[in-house]
């Protein structure tokens, strides 16, 4: 996730998939992510439905097709 307002880190949080498992992780120079309200230490697995929170951006995951 790249943010581009002036404070942002330039990679504010890392997607990543392993198999059939999708993942946030946070690089070095992030400040803050969060996951449903906890926050995220090294890297998460996330959940169809979860709340992503990068530097007050808010972001939800879906596994599913929009309309579907």
């Amino acid at each position: 996730i790249k943010l581009t307002s002036w404070l942002a880190p330039k990679n504010a949080a890392m997607l990543s998939r392993r198999g059939p498992a999708y993942f946030v992780s946070m690089p070095e120079d992030a400040k803050k992510v969060t996951v449903n309200g906890e926050a995220v230490q090294g890297q998460r697995e996330l959940q169809d439905g979860d709340v992503i929170i990068v530097a007050g951006v808010t972001f939800h995951f879906s596994l599913k097709e929009p309309g579907k």
